[in-house]
C-alpha cells in the first residue's frame, strides 16, 4: 500500500529531523524544494538547515504531536528537545537542555515536499537558553 502524504510527512520529521538521517532528505523533498521558513531553495539547503540544528543540539529529538492533512498540504505540530552544545545564532553554547515547539506546513507534489513553511517559539527557546530574560514580555512595549 502506498503511503499517504500524512505518513510521508511524519516519516520525514522522524527520520531526517529526529533521527538525524539527513542523507534521506532527498527521499522526502523535491530537488528544488522552497524552504520559506528559512528563506532558501533546494534539497541541499534543507539538509544543511537540519545538519546545522543538529550540530547545535546533537541530542535533538523532534516529536510529532499532531498532524492534519488536506489535499496536498500537511500541517505538523511538533516539539523539539535537545541540549545546546554548539551555540545557536553564533552564541556560545549554553549546555542547557531546551524544549520548544512549532508548526510546519508542507505542500507535496508526487509524494515529495515542494514548499516548506514553519513557525516556532523562538522567544521561548531564547528564554530557555538564558539569552532573553524569562520574565521578558513583549507586550510591555505596546503600552
Amino acid at each position: 500500500m502506498e503511503k499517504t502524504i500524512r505518513d510521508r510527512a511524519i516519516d520525514f520529521y522522524e527520520a531526517v529531523w529526529s533521527q538525524g538521517l539527513v542523507d534521506r532528505c532527498r527521499e522526502f523533498c523535491a530537488e528544488d524544494v522552497l524552504d520559506v521558513h528559512h528563506g532558501q531553495r533546494g534539497v541541499q539547503a534543507m539538509s544543511d538547515v537540519v545538519s546545522s540544528l543538529r550540530a547545535t543540539f546533537p541530542d535533538l529529538t523532534l516529536t510529532v504531536d499532531d498532524v492534519i492533512a488536506e489535499g496536498m498540504r500537511v500541517v505538523t505540530r511538533w516539539t523539539m528537545r535537545g541540549t545546546d552544545e554548539g551555540g545557536l545564532f553564533s552564541l556560545p553554547p549554553t549546555h542547557r537542555r531546551v524544549e520548544f515547539s512549532g508548526f510546519f506546513m508542507d505542500q507535496f507534489e508526487s509524494g515529495r515536499i515542494i514548499i516548506h513553511h514553519g513557525i516556532s517559539d523562538m522567544l521561548g527557546l531564547l528564554q530557555e537558553l538564558g539569552v532573553v530574560p524569562a520574565d521578558w514580555a513583549g507586550d510591555r512595549f505596546l503600552k
